[in-house]
């Protein structure tokens, strides 16, 4: 059993857009993190395969600022009594976001090398 504090407020407006908009620009570990999250918590040992070789202080600081936005929540998994971390109602919006943004960013940058292309033909 994982315990999570969960206070919830509505986000400011369209917060998440803005959110979901920086991330998929940015992309790397705060994106893969997130997407990690979905569905339940994780330890740190859970997330630490997704630095493909990086040192651990990239996973510390994407959770620090994940966390310091707002979209991940850290919990204590009971079974364990180790620290879990967890999506936040608005790192869930922002997820649902990201999701409905995806195939129009994955077209812009498709878009994009084809006129990159042709400039170059």
């Amino acid at each position: 059993m994982v315990v999570l504090k969960m206070n919830w407020a509505p986000p400011s407006r369209d917060i998440e857009y803005a959110l979901a908009h920086e991330l998929l620009g940015r992309g790397g570990l705060s994106l893969a993190i997130l997407e990690e999250l979905v569905g339940q918590p994780r330890r740190w040992s859970e997330l630490k395969p997704l630095l493909d070789g990086k040192g651990d202080e990239n996973l510390r600081k994407a959770l620090q600022s994940l966390r310091g936005k707002g979209l991940v929540k850290p919990g204590v998994d009971l079974h364990s009594t180790q620290k879990v971390y967890a999506l936040s109602n608005l790192g869930r919006l922002t997820i649902l976001k990201i999701h409905e943004m995806l195939p129009t960013h994955q077209s812009i940058a498709a878009f994009q090398r084809g006129e990159a292309a042709r400039a170059s033909g």
